[in-house]
């Protein structure tokens, strides 16, 4: 099962120590697999979900999603897509070390948000006086 490490800050093939359906009684169907799992380079705990559904066709178990440790990073859901292809990039940065492009991606991801906000300004810090004048953001 590959699931990305927070400790080691890659993804590994993770050592599954026990798994755990839990079973709809009512909808077979509407079911979900927790694994357990450590992780094979530094023995951390890492704990996934799956679905059990369509996939591709066929009914089968959704690709994992870790759970514990949970991400250090929160993407709020009703973020504009055009905004969060940007901020995903900007994390992914961040995460493999790359500060310099974390940086360049965050004022992207910055300048992304003042044009979803009708900011047509085009020097960052002007852009952000404008909204916090307007009351999009605040301090």
């Amino acid at each position: 099962m590959l699931l990305e490490c927070d400790t080691c800050s890659a993804v590994v093939k993770a050592e599954v120590l026990i798994s755990y359906v839990d079973e709809n009684p009512y909808d077979w169907v509407d079911s979900t697999q927790y694994t357990f799992c450590k992780c094979p380079q530094c023995h951390s705990p890492i704990l996934a979900s799956q679905e059990y559904g369509m996939s591709a066709g066929e009914i089968d178990w959704s690709s994992p999603i870790k759970i514990y440790p949970a991400n250090l990073f929160y993407i709020n859901p009703v973020i504009p897509f055009k905004i969060l292809d940007s901020l995903k990039e900007c994390i992914q940065c961040y995460k493999s070390g790359s500060f310099t492009a974390t940086v360049i991606m965050c004022r992207r991801t910055l300048e992304g948000f003042c044009i979803e906000k009708g900011v047509k300004e085009k020097n960052l810090d002007r852009a952000i006086k404008k909204l916090k004048e307007e009351g999009a953001i605040n301090e």
